[in-house]
């Protein structure tokens, strides 16, 4: 094979090589959740899409029954959809977690179901964070509520915090 055959090849090799990166980098995936019956964030058997991590969007649908999603611990998604009958709880020093909540946001978010902080005292903190320019929108109906402390409403416990820049 000739000098000039190879580094056509190599060519080609190196042009397909950078569009297979750059289809990677592009793609976000959208995790659905199908668990009626709702669950961790981590579970991933409860997600079409796997668990969504820092890239995807995390999609929580109207299903045949109201439901929450738990978020314990650190978790981040390029977004997050949620729709009515669904809840989305951040539960800072949850029984058997006994961490931090906190969920970072990428993108813009829209809110059409009910969107949780809570804490369980003990001096762990609920944080949820939209990146700077992005919005989060609170659709009419849709409710964000801090709970905490030993009751419903009960703003005694620990910190609860939403950052919008």
């Amino acid at each position: 094979m000739s000098p000039h055959r190879h580094s056509e090849i190599g060519y080609l090799v190196l042009l397909a090589l950078i569009g297979l990166a750059c289809a990677q980098v592009a793609r976000a995936a959208d995790c659905t959740w199908n668990n009626a019956n709702g669950g961790n964030w981590g579970d991933a058997a409860s997600w079409d899409g796997g668990v969504p991590g820092a890239g995807d969007n995390a999609i929580l649908p109207t299903l045949s029954q109201a439901y929450t999603v738990n978020v314990t611990g650190t978790v981040s998604a390029a977004s997050a959809t949620v729709k009515s009958g669904a809840t989305l709880s951040l539960q800072a020093g949850a029984p058997g977690s006994w961490s931090h909540a906190n969920l970072t946001l990428a993108n813009d978010t829209t809110n059409e179901g009910i969107i949780q902080l809570m804490d369980y005292g003990g001096g762990y903190i609920t944080t949820l964070t939209v990146a700077s320019g992005k919005k989060l929108t609170n659709a009419l109906g849709a409710q964000i509520i801090c709970t905490g402390g030993t009751g419903s409403n009960n703003l005694g416990g620990g910190p609860r915090r939403m950052f919008f820049r």
